[in-house]
């Protein structure tokens, strides 16, 4: 895990509270060797990469029902 964190909290006046985590990385590598009657030989390496990882949360709701909230408008209808 790496990357440069950025964590933000958000108050509304309906008494809901965003949160937002985004700006990490991160990164896992695996590696398989194997043979095969001595003659097939295989090395494998896998890995995954996941860049700027965001998260948002929301804390409370008015009516029951989640909020799209500040941070993710732009999803709404999609």
């Amino acid at each position: 895990m790496s990357g440069n964190a950025v964590v933000t909290i958000q108050p509304s006046a309906s008494g809901v509270t965003y949160l937002s985590v985004s700006g990490l990385n991160y990164q896992v590598t695996s590696h398989f060797s194997a043979r095969k009657w001595g003659v097939i030989k295989a090395d494998c390496t896998n890995t995954l990469t996941l860049s700027n990882i965001a998260v948002t949360g929301q804390y409370g709701s008015v009516n029951g029902v989640l909020d799209p909230g500040p941070f993710n408008a732009e999803l709404v209808g999609k």
